[in-house]
């Protein structure tokens, strides 16, 4: 479709193409921008919640696998709940 509408020329038909092309650029940059802000609150959930520094991988069994009460684990659960509920 696009093709089509760039061998039109000019005028009507080169400004669609052209908002076209940046609903699709801001798109992209949105779509990072969200999954950015879900790793912070991914990040802050496990700090605050389940007392786990990071959730990068650091190839070390001590370091990536954690005991986590189950109450700690609910509250995580519930927080990521309300996070999400609370981005819509």
């Amino acid at each position: 479709m696009h093709n089509a509408i760039i061998a039109l020329g000019c005028g009507r038909e080169q400004r669609l193409y052209d908002a076209i092309e940046w609903e699709m650029a801001m798109t992209k940059k949105t779509t990072h921008n969200q999954a950015a802000d879900r790793e912070a609150v991914f990040e802050a959930i496990a700090r605050e919640h389940l007392r786990i520094e990071t959730l990068e991988t650091r190839k070390s069994d001590s370091l990536d696998f954690h005991e986590v009460a189950v109450w700690a684990l609910r509250d995580a659960l519930a927080a990521a709940f309300e996070a999400g509920r609370n981005a819509k």
